[in-house]
């Protein structure tokens, strides 16, 4: 029997948008979601494609460089004081057994009920994290938008996926422009001394993949530099800014889980899009896709995702099988894409 439920549920960053919300058993993720954007007051029409994901705890300490929200763990590691950057263990470290790919933040569906989540994750003894982003990115659905908290929404989502590194920035200099804009945005006066740009926590805005490019005091330096171009920007300016520049990126809007070919192999990352499905290196190399017209049928197990495609080079259909512990939530988010490529 579902239980009533008293749930938090986070932005991003970490900010508890709800805090002990009582939950009755017959609510479902779409009622909750309701609620959300009622507290927000959040009016733009796409607030429809906003959703509500569960992030591992365990996964942020443990699994892998996509399993984490980056401003969630950069405040986490503020508030406990700890500043080190380096990154975290490999999956299944100290452990002889093949281990599943990691876990990211999963996508629920609106049908989906919060007390059956938080049951499933007692019984497993997994301490996990709801939190509100938006779930559905459609083409040309990035326009700017009169509505503030939407604003404030997509740019604490923009930051975050730059800085965990899910988008890529390729060019050193449009990676110091966003992280002035970032610190701009996100601080009532931006430092002018290198020492106090780092006592701000600069190095949290500098994605893992750069971090060892430079010493913390060069980069201090690089990203003073900026900051003539941001200072005198009003936030909303700055925060429309950067969404404009990330939106623009090819890994932007995906939906991005760990997935191998063997259960012992590599692991490699496919990412879900409106445009169809991304398979790519850890370094973000696009090894294949797959649109949506060419997908057959697709489904999955506990421990294995399956598609059937109508491979073009090829000239036939194509079974393609991966090792993951999301097939379900994949599968999922790739019936709400195919859903909406035909209407």
């Amino acid at each position: 029997e579902r239980p009533p439920v008293l749930s938090t549920i986070e932005l991003v960053d970490g900010t508890h948008l709800t805090e002990d919300l009582p939950i009755p058993p017959d609510l479902n993720v779409t009622r909750v979601l309701e609620i959300c954007t009622h507290f927000l007051n959040l009016e733009d029409d796409r607030k429809e494609s906003f959703g509500i994901f569960v992030q591992d705890d365990e996964d942020d300490e443990d699994e892998g460089e996509l399993a984490a929200s980056a401003y969630s763990a950069m405040r986490q590691q503020q508030e406990a004081g700890n500043d080190e950057d380096g990154p975290p263990p490999p999956p299944g470290a100290g452990n002889d057994a093949p281990q599943p790919p990691p876990r990211t933040p999963r996508p629920l569906r609106g049908k989906d009920y919060m007390g059956d989540v938080v049951v499933q994750m007692t019984r497993q003894r997994r301490r996990t994290t709801f939190v509100f982003k938006r779930k559905i990115f459609t083409a040309g659905s990035d326009y700017k938008s009169k509505d503030p908290v939407y604003s404030r929404l997509m740019y604490l989502q923009a930051a975050d996926e730059v800085i965990s590194g899910n988008v890529v920035v390729d060019k050193e200099a449009d990676l110091l422009f966003l992280t002035a804009i970032a610190i701009a945005a996100d601080s009532e006066e931006f430092p002018s001394k290198e020492e106090d740009l780092l006592e701000a926590s600069l190095t949290e805005y500098i994605p893992l993949a750069w971090r060892s490019k430079k010493t913390d005091a060069n980069w201090a330096r690089a990203v003073i530099s900026q900051r003539g171009k941001v200072i005198r920007k009003p936030a909303e300016y700055l925060e429309t800014t950067y969404v404009d520049i990330v939106s623009k990126y090819p890994l932007w809007g995906q939906c991005f889980f760990y997935v191998r070919k063997e259960i012992e192999g590599s692991d490699m990352i496919c990412g879900v899009s409106h445009k169809g499905i991304h398979f790519y290196s850890l370094k973000r190399k696009q090894l294949q896709v797959y649109n949506f017209a060419e997908l057959e049928r697709w489904g999955g197990s506990s421990t294995q995702f399956w598609v059937l495609v109508n491979d073009k080079t090829k000239k036939k259909k194509v079974r393609v099988a991966l090792y993951t512990s999301q097939a379900r939530d994949m599968s999922n988010l790739i019936l709400d894409y195919a859903k909406l490529t035909k209407k």
